[in-house]
This record gives structure tokens, C-alpha cells and sequence, in this order.
């Protein structure tokens, strides 16, 4: 997929731009601050304690630029699949048994937690009947 974006960039714009990887903590990345439009996550935050989660917002406020947008697509503890498990105690322990911080994310107000770092107009829609994704966007612009 980078290789694609990278050929139409080169392809739209006539610049070498090359895309690059990094694997770091994305809690503290080290990436110089207020370069990005958008921070994206991807079924991250049901396996990340909620300190965790916290840290994991406050670095991706920290490396948006104004106006940018934080992309978050995670389970949705509202829809009915994840009502159906929690109500039945043998298949949420089951499940809980290959998610330890599954309690923690459930629990979580993730808008809250969002504006409570610095976020603003949080939204969300469903992606899928399990899924959920929420767009929160940094001040400014």
C-alpha cells in the first residue's frame, strides 16, 4: 500500500517523497510534533489499558497539525454482538480470556477521554455491525 501512495504521489506531484516506517512506542514516537493531518488506529484501543490509551491520544494531539484529525477504529461496546456477549457470562469469560484490558475499554469514555487531552468535536460512526470509528479533531486551523 506505501509503495502505491508513494508512486502517485511521485506520479501527481513530480516529487520523490519518500514514505517511511517506523516502529516505536505510540506513546512517545519521538516524530517532531504538529507535522500530520491525520493519526489513524486500528483496533488498538480494547487491548491497551486505559492510562495506556490516554498516553496513546495526548501523542497523536501532540503530532497533528491544527485543524488534524485523530482516526480511531475500534470495537463499539454498544452494538448488540457485544451486548449478547456481555450478558452471557460463559462467552464473555471466554472472551475475556484473550482480552485482558477488554474490561477497561469497555468502560472507557473515549469522547471524554478525547476532549479531556485536548480534542475537539468528537464524532463517530459504525463501520461495521462490531465496529466503530471515531474522529476526533485537534483545535486550530
Amino acid at each position: 500500500m506505501a509503495s502505491y501512495l508513494q508512486r502517485r504521489r511521485e506520479a501527481e506531484s513530480g516529487a520523490k517523497e519518500r514514505v517511511k516506517f517506523l516502529h516505536a512506542d505510540a506513546r512517545r514516537t519521538g516524530l517532531e510534533g504538529g507535522r500530520f493531518d491525520v493519526v489513524t488506529m486500528c483496533l488498538v484501543a480494547h487491548e491497551t489499558p486505559q492510562f495506556a490509551m490516554r498516553e496513546l491520544a495526548q501523542e497523536a494531539l501532540r503530532l497533528l497539525r491544527p485543524g488534524g484529525a485523530f482516526c480511531v477504529m475500534e470495537q463499539d461496546p454498544n452494538c448488540e454482538a457485544m451486548r449478547r456477549i456481555t450478558a452471557n457470562v460463559v462467552a464473555y469469560t471466554a472472551f475475556k480470556s484473550t482480552e485482558p484490558y477488554l474490561d477497561e475499554y469497555l468502560s472507557l469514555d473515549l469522547h471524554g477521554m478525547l476532549r479531556e487531552v485536548g480534542f475537539e468535536r468528537t464524532g463517530e460512526k459504525p463501520c461495521t455491525p462490531r465496529h466503530r470509528a471515531v474522529v476526533a479533531m485537534k483545535p486550530g486551523a
